[in-house]
């Protein structure tokens, strides 16, 4: 009877013991993740910020504004292909597109790779309902949106207003794609654990995976916004931390599969056992680790 009693006993402590090493262990994972989440959104942020301060090149081209609304209805390549071309920031562009108020593209130009994957105008695709709601019922001069080209894969998209007369005229508005490797060097610098992964979210519903490492679960979980609809932190024992909604309409996620859990668990274990063996050590009468010295001398 003792014997049952005390076996249930350490069976009840033992899982008390997991409970609180586990608990622990997702603490460690969230402070990881919202210093990884907090950089990531930072690094992001800065660089939208910049994109944002080099599209202003496009008032460098006075000819450009005076003839945006004009009454010819010509797509040159030529403005657009100047402002593509001002910097090296811009290696990452897909295309350039420039639209005056009434909605109608007035110059575009796509680099060679993107040639015949682009569509010639972004009304012509399903996601252009979130931009044109955007430019109609929003105010603020620049957006990022997550939408899917031609061939399927997951771009940005940024788009930024134009203004006449100082900035007391609105006419019309700058669309770029952008490929996603210009912001897969952010997620590498912040050298996350093979077992997670990044993706940015937008506005418009969509999200684009940064993360080198492809996981076809991750991504199907990513695309059914799965994550998104848990009360807590918690999917099927993985573990996710999302940023807030950033001045450009950017949400960072990051996901941690359920493994590094356990190898944190293994980690803070490791740290407890090597604290206990200190403090036996240490709490031993001191006659008797006076013998235990003499001994090895």
């Amino acid at each position: 009877m003792c014997l049952a009693l005390a076996l249930f006993l350490s069976v009840i402590q033992s899982g008390i013991s997991f409970y609180l090493l586990r608990k622990q262990a997702i603490a460690h994972s969230d402070a990881l993740s919202e210093r990884i989440v907090h950089t990531l959104s930072t690094d992001i942020n800065d660089y939208v910020e910049r994109l944002d301060r080099q599209l202003d090149t496009v008032y460098s081209y006075p000819a450009i504004l005076a003839e945006l609304n004009a009454g010819a209805q010509t797509k040159a390549a030529t403005p657009a292909c100047a402002l593509l071309a001002q910097t090296p920031f811009f290696r990452y562009m897909r295309s350039i597109r420039i639209y005056n108020r009434p909605h109608t593209m007035r110059s575009l130009y796509a680099r060679s790779t993107a040639r015949g994957q682009e569509s010639m105008d972004i009304y012509a695709e399903e996601d252009a309902a979130a931009i044109y709601d955007y430019i109609e019922n929003e105010t603020a001069p620049f957006r990022v949106f997550c939408v899917e080209s031609d061939s399927g894969e997951a771009i940005l998209r940024v788009v930024k207003r134009i203004y006449q007369d100082k900035g007391y005229t609105f006419a019309g508005y700058i669309v770029c794609d952008i490929q996603p490797m210009a912001l897969r060097e952010y997620v590498a610098n912040c050298a996350v654990s093979p077992h997670q992964y990044v993706w940015i979210s937008t506005l418009n519903d969509h999200s684009c995976y940064l993360s080198m490492k492809k996981d076809d679960g991750v991504l199907a979980l990513m695309n059914g916004n799965t994550w998104k609809s848990s009360d807590s932190r918690m999917v099927r024992g993985n573990f996710y931390l999302s940023s807030d909604v950033g001045e450009y309409g950017i949400i960072v996620t990051l996901f941690t599969e359920e493994i590094e859990l356990r190898n944190n668990c293994r980690k803070i274990l490791t740290i407890l056992g090597v604290e206990a063996m200190c403090w036996c050590s240490f709490a031993r009468p001191l006659p008797e680790r006076s013998a235990g010295l003499c001994a090895f001398a």
